[in-house]
């Protein structure tokens, strides 16, 4: 069911507007057009467990604030591999399981890269709250990702979509449970 991959480049690695916790925010027709607008939609700090009401304390439903201050201090960690497929004639891969780290990890370059265009080092930085540039060790965990690709290859788009919906199942739930009607 599953090909290992190393060393996938982040840039490589392309956000799912059709992710379930999108499920509550989006109709068919106006699903994210763009990556960014996917990831502005995670900024937009809305719930991906579907509650109306914003974390008392950083207003992040998502958890990507927390999420990126994790990466941002010990670095990208692939104990829970995110899981892609292939994006046919492409040489990219398209996000299926781990959407909100793949986010927090382009973001986290982003400001990264930010930084290093206005010439400052981590060294120069150090000490100060937001901390970006970060130092190599950690950036680098975050340029190349480990994932899982799911072996989809010639097999119809029911059961592709099925072994999507188990993924998810076992990543979100622990278990082959049915998913609620609206993430389902």
């Amino acid at each position: 069911m599953f090909k290992e991959l190393k060393s996938v480049p982040l840039d490589a690695l392309e956000l799912d507007p059709t992710n379930p916790r999108f499920a509550e925010d989006f109709s068919s027709e106006d699903k994210p057009k763009s990556q960014q607008a996917i990831i502005d939609h995670f900024l937009g700090k809305e719930s991906d467990d579907g509650s109306s009401e914003d974390d008392p304390e950083t207003g992040d439903k998502y958890g990507l604030d927390n999420l990126i201050t994790s990466i941002r201090t010990i670095g990208f960690v692939p104990i829970d591999k995110p899981v892609v497929k292939r994006i046919p004639s492409s040489d990219k891969y398209l996000v299926i399981e781990g959407n909100r780290r793949i986010c927090a990890c382009k973001l986290i370059r982003e400001k990264h890269n930010v930084e290093i265009d206005k010439r400052l080092t981590h060294e120069s930085v150090r000490g100060k709250s937001d901390n970006y540039p970060l130092p190599d060790n950690l950036i680098t965990t975050i340029e190349n990702i480990d994932v899982l690709e799911l072996d989809v290859e010639g097999v119809d788009p029911e059961e592709e979509r099925k072994r999507e919906r188990v993924i998810l199942g076992v990543r979100h739930h622990g278990a082959l449970l049915e998913w609620e009607p609206l993430p389902k």
